[in-house]
Order: structure tokens, then C-alpha cells, then sequence
């Protein structure tokens, strides 16, 4: 018990290394110099929009239904998109339980939910398999996609967001954490990346946010 304590220590101090590098990619002062592009951006979605889309390199992981996930995947809709394993003791069952509140909300206004899915990245290939999966992300939502893909192609895709992993040692019964980034990514339906949401715990403030953001990278285009 007392070595799983310490473990549970090393990873929380290990996402939190990754949230303060993560902070390096997307500052969160609301009075940072936006670039001419972003400079008219609504003052709700300044802590959320990164200062310029990311268009997202192709790539190729595995989804749910051992289908092939593409950069195609992620066109055509809004997707928010989190970082975790199905093992993950205690911060993604929360993440996913807050997603899964939005996405609630969400149903109240058609137009804002027909153009939004959720997608849950496993980085712990090893144990989390696309039947797995599908069983954790539809407790959580029948809505949400699983995915995940061998660790080379899982750490590249990871490193275009900004993101990043660990896997820590395993314990004497084989069973082992794993520390990683903590945010919830904005793809657009171009396939880019446009922003992050620290949190989804205030549900109304993320819906008022989501609605804000695509008004504003719609109206642009």
C-alpha cells in the first residue's frame, strides 16, 4: 500500500511537470499579446484559443472497432479531445466524468452537439485494448471514441499537441501508472489544433466557451 501511495505521489508530481511544460505551448495570461488574427477573439475564449490552428501532421493509430484513426477522423467535426488509460486510478474517470456532463449540456442545443464529438486517447497500449476501450468510454458516454496505437506512434501524435507520457515501473504484481498531460485538446473540423480547456469542472462557462469558439473560427473562415 505504502509503495502504491508513493507511486500515486511520483505520477501527480509528474502531470503536474507536464501541465507547467504544457503552459510553455499555451501561456495563460489573459493579457498576452494575441497575433493579428487572434487579437479581436472574444475575452471568454482568450485562456482557451491557442495564438495561432496547428494544422495536425497525418497519422495513423487504431480506433475502438481495430479500424485504422487517421487525421480524416478528426475532419468534419469539433473534436475535445483527452489523454489517459483505463487503468488511471482517479484523474480520467474525472476528466471523462466532466466530458461526459458536458456533453449533457450540449444536448439542450442541437447545433452546438451535432457538430461536437469526444475522443479518449489511451497511451497505455499495452493493457487498454480497442474492446476495452469501447466498454470504458461508453460507461461514460455511447458517444465518445476510443483510441490508441503502438507507443512510437502514440509519443509522435502526443508531441504535435504538446502533450506528453510516462509509463512508471511495474509493482511486483505487474500493475504500473502512467503520468500524463491533463487538458482537454480543440481540434476543428480542418483537422487543426486550436486550443485546450484546463478543465471542464464549471460546465456552464466550458458550453458558454465552446459556443464563443466556433462562432469565432467559423465567422473567420
Amino acid at each position: 500500500m505504502q509503495n502504491r501511495n508513493i507511486k500515486l505521489v511520483v505520477a501527480a508530481l509528474l502531470g503536474l511537470l507536464f501541465s507547467v511544460a504544457f503552459t510553455t505551448f499555451f501561456p495563460q495570461d489573459n493579457n498576452r499579446q494575441l497575433v493579428p488574427s487572434q487579437d479581436h477573439a472574444p475575452d471568454s475564449i482568450r485562456r482557451v484559443l491557442r495564438p495561432e490552428p496547428q494544422a495536425l501532421e497525418p497519422f495513423t493509430l487504431l480506433d475502438q472497432d481495430n479500424k485504422p484513426f487517421t487525421l480524416k477522423s478528426l475532419q468534419g467535426k469539433w473534436t475535445i479531445l483527452f489523454f489517459g488509460y483505463t487503468h488511471c486510478p482517479d484523474i480520467c474517470p474525472t476528466a471523462l466524468g466532466e466530458m461526459a456532463a458536458l456533453f449533457v449540456e450540449l444536448d439542450k442545443t442541437p447545433e452546438l452537439i451535432n457538430k461536437t464529438s469526444g475522443v479518449f486517447l489511451s497511451v497505455d497500449p499495452k493493457r487498454d485494448t480497442p474492446q476495452l476501450l469501447k466498454e470504458y468510454v461508453n460507461y461514460f458516454d455511447s458517444r465518445f471514441f476510443g483510441v490508441t496505437g503502438t507507443a512510437p506512434k502514440l509519443a509522435k501524435f502526443a508531441r504535435q499537441l504538446g502533450a506528453g507520457f510516462i509509463l512508471q515501473d511495474e509493482d511486483e504484481h505487474g500493475d504500473y501508472l502512467v503520468s500524463h498531460t491533463t487538458s482537454f485538446f480543440i481540434i476543428d473540423p480542418q483537422g487543426q489544433l486550436i486550443g485546450h480547456f484546463r478543465s471542464l469542472t464549471d460546465i456552464d462557462k466550458s458550453v458558454q466557451q465552446l459556443t464563443d469558439l466556433y462562432k469565432y473560427i467559423e465567422g473567420k473562415k
